[in-house]
């Protein structure tokens, strides 16, 4: 009938993740992610939310830690499990909130930029819960002070809710009991080249750092132990 709205017919809603394109070899995802394991030496048994292709996984089983990881995406569990990795399909707040075990370390990288807020603080009570006293919980996102990440980077991922900056992270963290140990910009993700040292002052000085600064960024949280609690 003329002037009649045409129905839209149902379409797939669930997003697609390009940015898995832009991610980077496994190896060059190992290499940066190793220097992360010194937070875990003392563990003995790590959970990685949002594992993806397992490299922190590797990494772990490569320094005999015991760790499970969990990750939403099927496909990525998947590939977890062709390489002989202790991976389940699972949402990270259900898991937190229905499992049972605890652990004395939390690796969460690239994930919670694709929580809402609500979620994420959600998500870092249940962390806290379920680190045992003196657990360490290691967060890795994008950095909101990096213009390539805010210009272009972070929207590549249609699943991405919001940036966290450092300082916001900082004070969720210390809101739900956990002494921050150290936090920062993830060095092995600096704008590389040979860039004039008056550029790089400039930037520091006059910009806030958000050309040179890190693409990610990481911070790491402890559950105090009960003595250190009174």
């Amino acid at each position: 009938m003329a002037g009649e709205t045409p129905r839209l017919e149902p379409v797939n809603m669930m997003p697609e993740k390009p940015c898995d394109t832009f991610r980077g070899s496994e190896e060059d995802i190992k290499q940066r992610l190793r220097k992360y394991l010194e937070y875990f030496n003392a563990c003995q048994r790590v959970l990685d939310v949002g594992c993806g292709r397992g490299e922190f996984l590797e990494l772990l089983r490569e320094s005999h830690i015991s760790a499970l990881g969990i990750d939403m995406n099927a496909e990525m569990v998947e590939i977890c499990r062709g390489k002989e990795l202790d991976v389940s399909l699972a949402e990270a707040c259900d898991f937190l909130r229905t499992g049972e075990e605890a652990f004395d370390g939390i690796f969460c990288s690239q994930v919670i930029e694709h929580m809402p807020p609500l979620e994420a603080q959600n998500f870092l009570t249940l962390c806290a819960k379920r680190l045992k006293p003196g657990g360490v919980l290691v967060l890795i996102t994008l950095n909101p002070r990096n213009i390539r990440v805010m210009t272009n980077i972070f929207w590549l991922d249609l699943t991405h809710q919001r940036p966290y900056p450092l300082m916001l992270l900082e004070q969720m963290l210390t809101k739900r009991g956990f002494e921050v140990l150290t936090r920062g910009d993830d060095r092995d993700t600096v704008t590389k080249g040979k860039f004039p040292q008056i550029l790089r002052w400039m930037d520091i000085k006059l910009s806030k750092g958000i050309f040179f600064s890190g693409v990610d960024i990481f911070i790491v949280g402890k559950k105090p132990r009960k003595a250190d609690s009174t």
